[in-house]
């Protein structure tokens, strides 16, 4: 048994879901871990599954038809091994910035982030338009090496933030999370 990364991507609709995981099923493909989101009207997911290497092409070949025919598209390849695990686990931090929609944001937070090491692990972001203004809202969840200086990427981010306009907040994953319960 060997590892496959599964994408799905085109219009929303119901049942993609359930056609992708009985094709998978009847390939004896077993799901271990799956991503799935709706951006608008667009539809994403990517699939982590086990199966062997033999029922791919044959696997392939149905999700395609079965996909076109809905007006989706699907892209499978073999995944990447698991990279090992750090001496010294990084710290979850979620970053969050909200202020006019403008067009560089996610390029110039992303930037900021990369620049200290620290690796995105999720990102959610959305427009919302009231009063004929547009607020954008991101929600970075990272994590932050522990060899990295903290109190500079705290400095580059308010920067960079200022400079287009945006409020920021940095705060351990577990506050985040303690905080924003619903």
């Amino acid at each position: 048994m060997k590892k496959f990364v599964v994408s799905v991507l085109g219009k929303d609709q119901p049942g993609i879901v359930a056609s992708v995981a009985n094709i998978l099923y009847a390939h004896d493909c077993n799901i271990e871990d799956v991503t799935q989101t709706i951006l608008q009207s667009e539809f994403a997911a990517i699939l982590l599954v086990n199966c062997s290497e033999s029922c791919v092409p044959g696997l392939a070949k149905e999700l395609q038809q079965e996909l076109d025919s809905l007006g989706l598209s699907v892209f499978i390849r073999p995944a990447t091994a698991a990279a090992a695990i750090p001496s010294a686990p990084p710290e979850p931090l979620v970053v969050t910035t909200s202020g006019p929609d403008c067009s560089g944001q996610v390029a110039r937070v992303a930037a900021v982030i990369r620049d200290f090491n620290a690796n995105i692990t999720e990102l959610k972001a959305v427009s919302r338009k009231e009063s004929g203004s547009s607020e954008f809202i991101m929600i970075f969840e990272i994590a932050f090496p522990l060899s990295a200086d903290f109190i500079a990427f705290r400095n580059r981010l308010r920067d960079v933030c200022s400079g287009i306009g945006l409020r920021y907040s940095v705060q351990h994953r577990d506050i985040f999370e303690a905080i924003n319960r619903v």
